[in-house]
Formats: structure tokens, sequence, C-alpha cells
């Protein structure tokens, strides 16, 4: 290298060091919140977060350059000029500087958005993600080497999407977390279709206090007329499993046909493959899969099919497929809507006109003959969805749409609440931003998304749920125009190497996707997933099973929601506490952490004891805390009052098991251990909800005098169930003086008592706590100490 190149070199090597010290700091920062905050206040920072900063740091500062040289190299290979290849590999890194700006999140508050939001964890992804795929980028070989072996990897990895999530979402239901609503009413509606009762259910709505009348799913204006199709097979395989691997199935293959649209547009098969990842691994795809069934969540398949065909201009394949959208949900009409809005715009006259008056017919037989029909039958859909979804801006579609429109003021003030930016920002950082650079494929999906961010629903606006499935195809096809137009943008700029642009977009776009997974999804790929959250065995689940066995097969049923999706198939189902007067048996689970919606903690229990005292009800079954009562059996209050004494009062037994860490510790400092327990009480530990339970400790001096009651709390990652152990991990803060001191480890019902206070035992652990000289010292980090 001449001297220009080294100084270019060096000049660039410094830039990427301090990008990569940059974001090792603002990771430190994102995983162990408000110390920078302490700092800059002049507290004083504990040396174990001090410690991991100085990782944090020392790591990225080592792994930022060696991976910009590792891409340097590799885009020397392609015959780049050293001086181009530097600053083309650091550019990224550029943006990597301005990540600090995510420290503002402790002064600034924008839209209410507080510390902790997700918002501030989104302006360094995509900045890192461009990083990495700059590097990563001039590695990859010619897409023609690995041609042929696209198509298998890509079917590989829709069988794993397949494989990992239909048997999460199928284990979540098996253990009991599926809900009432929806798979409780979809798995009656598809049992009763399969009966000829079509579409029949009983709505479990939470506000229900009488019984609810039987209605009809046809009743809220949905038409999801694909239970027609799906009632044979489910007759054949009568199980909720059969919906929930249905949707995985659906989901996953809606793949194939972005894969083959992305090679369409963008003429690469990489680019396509990248996408194709990015779709099967995005996070509001796996809310959609995961928020139990709906026929929704089938519309990605077939719209996606649908463009396919239109793009290949097989017209009667796009409006076939286009037909079985709307099939599934009326939010299919609104998606013809966007999608003729795209061909007038593309100038192709009939087949925009013909999917208009295909929209504009389906909601006309949706609110014009099938509702007047079902209502006619079933009466006023008791639920009423779209009242009260959209009742504020009038009382019919047409009234609703005209109220929209009548108060621009209303929307504008809507769409800046920090809920529905935040929904935006789920959206389209995982994808890098790129949809945005192709709105003309977003018209389909405006009108879905603007109604769901419009209505008054928590849950409808938000990814966390099945709502914006058929928006999320539409925004990986307008990700690859928008590839394609800055691959076109860039290619002309640089021409030397014109492949790897497409090719580096589409990575950049699958690595906001993967990292966005890693640092928020509660799904595998991301780094909070636990297994333990979707599935888990106990006696207390095997209670539950052998009560569920005793139930009457055609009984009028109330009971939880958790419950009611294993008992769906009869007629009359009601969520409890709705239906006990017409019920002939209610189901409860009496567990701490058993799922008591719509009511709340005291709410629930006091509801309980008045069913216990009705004459009307008697103990049918009794199983560890599962209760069956039922119509005409004998009435004894006392004798369930004496099994319930019993069974909360074995709440509080726990069993020590082992206590990782150290014994010796520095006076001041806060230490990171592992505490082993295993629950042998009768109830399930929850650190969520109402009352939760917590590990905690407590610090008494050598003469047993307490001197520490409430230590730092820590959660349990998901419920712990009787057996079933657990090692969990507690920040432990030292006392600021030397000497000996007991370490109590204790459990906690907050706000209800402490375990010991109950009877359990303590794990006691002697400490020797010695002096802490960096206390007294006063350094970058040593501000004033903590008292």
């Amino acid at each position: 290298m001449d001297r220009r190149d080294r100084a270019s070199f060096l000049s660039m090597l410094l830039v990427v060091t301090l990008g990569s010290l940059a974001l090792g700091f603002v990771l430190w920062d994102r995983d162990y919140p408000g110390w920078f905050w302490d700092w800059w206040q002049g507290l004083y920072v504990y040396r174990y977060f001090r410690v991991r900063l100085w990782w944090y740091v020392f790591g990225a500062g080592v792994l930022g350059p060696l991976l910009w040289l590792w891409g340097v190299w590799g885009r020397i290979r392609l015959n780049t000029w050293p001086r181009t290849a530097f600053w083309q590999q650091g550019l990224p890194y550029l943006l990597l500087l301005l990540t600090p700006v995510t420290l503002l999140r402790y002064t600034w508050h924008p839209l209410g958005t507080n510390p902790g939001s997700s918002v501030w964890t989104y302006l360094f992804i995509p900045p890192l993600a461009l990083t990495l795929a700059v590097q990563v980028t001039p590695w990859f070989p010619p897409a023609s080497i690995f041609y042929r072996r696209h198509p298998r990897s890509l079917w590989a990895l829709m069988g794993l999407f397949i494989f990992v999530f239909g048997g999460l979402a199928s284990a979540r239901h098996l253990s009991y977390n599926s809900h009432a609503l929806d798979m409780a009413t979809m798995a009656q509606a598809a049992w009763n279709t399969a009966h000829g009762r079509l579409f029949e259910y009983t709505p479990l709505f939470e506000t229900y206090v009488a019984a609810p009348p039987l209605s009809n799913r046809l009743a809220s204006g949905k038409l999801e007329l694909i239970f027609l199709i799906i009632a044979p097979l489910y007759r054949l395989f009568p199980t909720p499993l059969f919906l929930v691997l249905l949707q995985a199935l659906a989901l996953g293959l809606a793949a194939w046909p972005l894969y083959h649209i992305t090679r369409h547009v963008l003429r690469s098969h990489w680019p396509a493959l990248f996408l194709s990842m990015a779709y099967l691994a995005y996070l509001p795809l796996h809310y959609v899969m995961m928020a139990d069934f709906h026929p929704s969540a089938l519309m990605p398949f077939f719209l996606s099919f649908a463009v396919f065909y239109a793009l290949q201009r097989r017209w009667r394949l796009y409006f076939l497929f286009l037909f079985g959208a709307l099939l599934c949900r009326i939010d299919a009409a609104f998606v013809a809507m966007g999608l003729s809005l795209y061909f007038f715009w593309r100038r192709r006259w009939r087949v925009a006109m013909g999917t208009l008056l295909l929209a504009a017919f389906w909601l006309w037989l949706d609110f014009r003959v099938v509702v007047p029909w079902v209502e006619a039958q079933y009466g006023p859909d008791p639920v009423g969805l779209l009242s009260q979804r959209f009742g504020r801006y009038g009382r019919g579609p047409l009234s609703i749409i005209l109220g929209v429109l009548l108060h621009p003021r209303t929307l504008l003030s809507l769409f800046l609440e920090r809920e529905k930016l935040q929904t935006l920002f789920d959206l389209l950082v995982p994808l890098g931003g790129a949809p945005l650079l192709a709105p003309a494929w977003l018209l389909p999906a405006a009108p879905v998304a603007f109604l769901n961010l419009l209505a008054e629903s928590a849950w409808q606006g938000t990814i966390k749920a099945h709502y914006f499935a058929p928006v999320l195809p539409f925004l990986f096809i307008a990700a690859a125009y928008g590839i394609r137009w800055m691959h076109g943008l860039f290619s002309a700029w640089f021409p030397p190497n014109r492949r790897l642009w497409a090719t580096g977009f589409a990575l950049y776009v699958l690595l906001s996707t993967l990292l966005v997974d890693f640092y928020m999804s509660p799904f595998p790929l991301g780094r909070d997933f636990r297994l333990s959250a979707y599935w888990t065995w106990s006696p207390h689940h095997e209670a539950i099973r052998t009560v569920l066995h005793h139930v009457a097969p055609s009984a009028r049923l109330s009971g939880q929601s958790n419950l009611l999706p294993h008992v769906a198939h009869r007629r009359y189902l009601y969520l409890f506490p709705s239906g006990d007067e017409v019920a002939e048996e209610v189901l409860l689970d009496l567990d701490f952490s058993a799922e008591r919606a719509p009511l709340d903690f005291y709410a629930f229990y006091e509801t309980v004891d008045r069913l216990i005292h009705n004459p009307s009800f008697g103990l049918k079954m009794w199983q560890n805390g599962v209760l069956l009562l039922a119509r005409g059996y004998p009435f004894d209050p006392e004798h369930i009052t004496a099994l319930r004494r019993e069974y909360d009062a074995a709440f509080y037994r726990v069993r020590w098991l082992e206590y990782k860490g150290p014994t010796r510790m520095d006076a001041g400092e806060v230490y990171k251990v592992k505490v082993c327990l295993q629950n042998v009480g009768s109830q399930g530990w929850r650190s969520t909800d109402w009352h939760p339970t917590k590990l905690s400790y407590h610090w008494r001096d050598s003469d047993n005098r307490l001197l520490v009651l409430d230590g730092e709390r820590a959660s349990f990652h998901t419920i712990l169930y009787p057996t079933q152990s657990r090692c969990v991990p507690i920040y432990v803060y030292t006392p600021a003086r030397a000497g000996d001191y007991l370490l109590q480890f204790d459990l906690v019902r907050e706000q209800i008592a402490w375990f010991s206070d109950m009877g359990a035992p303590t794990l006691d652990v002697w400490v020797r706590v010695g002096e802490n000289e960096g206390t007294a010292k006063r350094s970058f980090f040593h501000g004033t100490e903590r008292e």
C-alpha cells in the first residue's frame, strides 16, 4: 500500500473502532438499563456492572474491526481497489457512531415513551444490521452455484417453521394455555358446522353475566365461509390441534409464493431466499401463529399466491386465490379494494375493475344479505363487534365510513398515539424500513392496517394478535420492490460488483428481522424464549385431564378460559361466570396461577364462594384444586371449603436445592448468584398478575438481628408448577460494612406473606463480607457511594 492507502486504512480503522465502541456501550446500556444515568448523576456504579461494561466495550471494540477487515478482504477478492474497499466496508460504522442517541431515553420521552420502550432498541437495530450485511455480502458466491439448492433450502426452512411453531402452538394448547377467545369459539363453530349447525357458537364475550344466547359467526359480519371447507376435515380430526396445525401449514407455505415473487422482482436467487427466510423469521408472523386459531391467519397463503399469479398475468388463478382469501374473512374485501387501486395505478383497467367489483359484491353480500338473514334466524349479534370497535364513528358500515371522513382531526390525533406508532415500528423495523421505498405495494395493505389502527380494541391495534395477518405478504412484496429500487440506484452510482447490491440489501432485511427476534421475541430465536412457557406438565395438569374426563359430553358447561378449548365440542358453552344460572356443570381451576379473566383476583374467588354455597350445585369431582360442580349432586359447601382450606395452606411449601454463588463478598457491592429450588406445594407460582410470587432474601448479622428484610426481587420467567425445579438468578446487594452475615433466601407472595412466616424453611448461607477499597476511591465510574 502507498501512503494514501495507509492513511485511508488508518482513518477508517479509527472510525470502525469508535463505532464499535459506541455500539458496545449502547448494548450494555440496553441490557443493564439505568446505570449509565446513575453514573451521569454522580452515583456509585457497582463493580459487577462496570465489569460487564468492560466486556461489552472490549468485545465490540475487537469484533468490530475484525469483522471490517474480513469484509475488506472479501471485497478485495472481487478485484476492488483497496482504498475503495476500506471506505465501502467502513461507511456503515459511521451510523454506529450515532447509536448513543438512544441514551436520550433517560431525559426525552416523545409521545410518552418510557426509557424501557422497544422504540429505543429499534434505533440501533437497523445500523447494526446494515453494518453486518455490508461485511458479509462480499463473501457470498454467485447464486448460480446454489440455484438448484435454493428451493430445497426453502422447503427445509418452511418445514422447520411448521414443525417448530405448529409444535409450540400444539404444546401450548395441550398445557392448557389456549383461550376461550378464540380457540374455544373457533373449535365450537367448526364442530357445529361439521354436524350441520352451520357457523353456530355460543358467544363468550367478557361483559356477560347472564348466559348469552346461541349465535352465529356470520352475524358479526366476518363472513368466515372457510369453515365450510374446514368442517369436513374437522369431522375426520375433531380436535383444536387440527386447526392449529392447519394454520401453521398455511403460514409456512406462504413463503413459497413470496420466494417466487421476490425472485421475479429482483431477478436473483439469493435475495429471494433471504426475503423468504425473513418472512419465516418475522416477529409479527409469529404472533399471528401463536394467537390460537383464526381464519384470517390463512389469508397470507391465498394472498401471496394471488399476487404471484397476478405478476405472472395468469388472471384466472389470481381471482381463484383472491376468492380463497375472501372465504377466510371479510378483511380480504378491503385488501381487494387496495389491490384494485394498485392495478388502476398500473393501468390494468379490466383487472382493477374486476377486483373492485368483486370486493364491492363481497361487502354487499355480507352486510346486505348474509348478516340480515342470520340475524333473522338467531337475532342481532349479541357481541356487536362493529359498534363496539367503531361505534364512535357511526352505527353501520356506511355511517362509520362517513364518520371517519368527517373527523380528520380525530384521526390525526388517533394516529399520533404512542401505541399506534409502536405498531408501525413493530411492522416496519424488522424489515429495515424497506417497504417504505415501494409505497405502491402498500396500497393493498393500507385499508386493513387503517381499520386495525382505527379500532378502539387495544389488541386489534397491535401485532400481538391475528389482525394484521392480511397485511404481512404485502410488506414483503413492497420490501422486494424497495430493494429493487435501491439496487438500481446504487448500481448506477457504484457500478463495480453490481450483483452484490440486491443481495446486500436483502441480507440487511434478514438481519434486521433476526436482530428484532433476538432482542424482543418470546418465541424461538429470541433470547428470552423459554420452552416452559409453552410446554409443561405437572400433577396439576394431570388433575385437569382427569377432571375433564368426567365432564358430561353434551352438558351446558360454564368454565374458565384456559379450560374451555378442551371441552368446546358441545352446543352450549359459557365463559365463567356467565351461564351459571343455566349451566348444568361448572368447571373451575382454583390454582393461583390459573387464568381468571374476565374477572380479577378477588372477584373470581368471591364468585367461586357464592357458587359453592349455591344449593343448586353439588361436588361432582375434586382433584388437586380442579373443581367440577354439577346440578343434582349432594350440596355440601363445608366439605368443599375444607378441601380449599387445605389446598391453599399447602401453597407455601418449598424445597431448597442449591446455592450457586460466592461465600466471600466485598462490602457495598452487588453479586449475581443463582438459587435452585423446587415447588413442593399445591399450586403454581407465577411472578405476574395479582400477588406475584418472587424470590428474595434477608440479611442478618452474626447475632441474628435482622438488617435487611426486603432484599432484591427475582421473578420466575414462567409458571413453576408443583414438583418442578428451577435455578433462579438474583442480584444480591451486600451490606456496607465488613463482617460475617447470614444471607437468608426466602420466597414472598407479594402483599400477602413471606413463605418463612407461613412455616416454610429458608436457605441460609453464611457470607464473609470484606472491606471494599474500591468504594473509597474515585475514578471514571466512581461517584457518590450509595447508601
